[in-house]
């Protein structure tokens, strides 16, 4: 289990499990990061990077799913899952997004990213269905 492996490599004052938090909760995460790590394999929508985005802060993704979509080229990705390169992948990523001062960017982009905008796009692609039958 993911807990053994904390475990075994004495890593448990560097890893916490805190559970579900509150949106006020997550807000104060996403405000107080450094980084956005979402290595996530199975997402099916990538809310969660749209909302540090929003928030001016680097994001880090899988290159799986809706994921590129919605990170663009704003967002760093992950070639592997090997934890060297993930780590190399993140150290690399908060030095250009700061050097480059992306922060800006990373606003703008996210702002493409609505609910108003996604309901629509939902709405066109049901129409179009109803159509054809």
């Amino acid at each position: 289990t993911l807990k053994d492996l904390i475990h075994l490599h004495h890593v448990e004052n560097k890893i916490h499990f805190i559970g579900e938090i509150s949106e006020q909760e997550k807000f104060w995460y996403l405000n107080n990061c450094e980084g956005f790590v979402f290595p996530s394999i199975s997402e099916g929508f990538g809310i969660p990077p749209v909302e540090a985005m929003r928030l001016g802060k680097p994001v880090f993704l899988s290159k799986a799913t809706s994921l590129p979509e919605i990170g663009g080229e704003i967002a760093y990705y992950f070639n592997d899952f090997n934890s060297e390169n993930m780590a190399k992948t993140i150290l690399e990523g908060i030095k250009h997004f700061k050097h480059k001062n992306r922060k800006e960017e990373s606003i703008e982009w996210s702002n493409q990213f609505t609910w108003e905008k996604s309901a629509k796009s939902y709405k066109e692609v049901y129409l179009k269905v109803l159509e054809k039958h």
